[in-house]
């Protein structure tokens, strides 16, 4: 993955805990920020990016992956790199999301570990998140207005380590509203 040449769009958002409709992937508002996140995919693809990182959260950066897997069946030079802070940071999660996680990790093109402690699950998030910030130039940022510190933290730094990072905001609480301009 060539920096100089590649262009990157980056993925961060919280876990299903912290949405609104938390496991419930059919409820309306979640359905719409599937939708939401899959234009603003395809207008990243349109503006010449072919790079996609995300960590590999539960909720929006797993369906930011799949998102991202499924439009490289039609356009197969877009890439998917995944940033992962150690090797046993599924050990909690239910079996049904270990099973999606592995199905997305085997068909990334690259896994990056940061190699963080498995008992750490904050510091590791964190910098999880700050290597997708550092590598790409398009940030996808979705939450709450919520402060959820690893969200929060790393738009924070979006100024101080890249002032060029263009960031686009998504606001699930805002998904709500009748006249989604994605419904369409």
């Amino acid at each position: 993955m060539s920096q100089n040449t590649a262009k990157i769009c980056g993925c961060i958002g919280y876990g299903p805990e912290h949405l609104p409709w938390n496991q419930r992937e059919d409820h309306l508002q979640c359905v719409r920020l599937k939708r939401r996140l899959q234009y603003t995919v395809a207008q990243a693809i349109a503006e010449g990016y072919t790079h996609f990182i995300c960590g590999m959260n539960r909720g929006v950066e797993t369906f930011f992956a799949e998102i991202v897997l499924d439009m490289r069946v039609v356009d197969q030079s877009l890439q998917l790199f995944m940033v992962l802070p150690n090797y046993d940071y599924t050990r909690g999660w239910y079996s049904a999301d270990r099973d999606r996680h592995r199905l997305i990790l085997t068909a990334c093109d690259r896994v990056i570990f940061d190699c963080t402690p498995a008992n750490d699950y904050y510091k590791s998030d964190i910098i999880c998140k700050q290597h997708i910030l550092q590598l790409a130039s398009k940030l996808v940022a979705v939450y709450n207005y919520l402060p959820i510190p690893t969200t929060e933290q790393v738009l924070q730094e979006a100024g101080r380590l890249s002032p060029e990072t263009e960031i686009t905001p998504i606001f699930p609480i805002d998904l709500s509203e009748s006249g989604d301009p994605f419904e369409r």
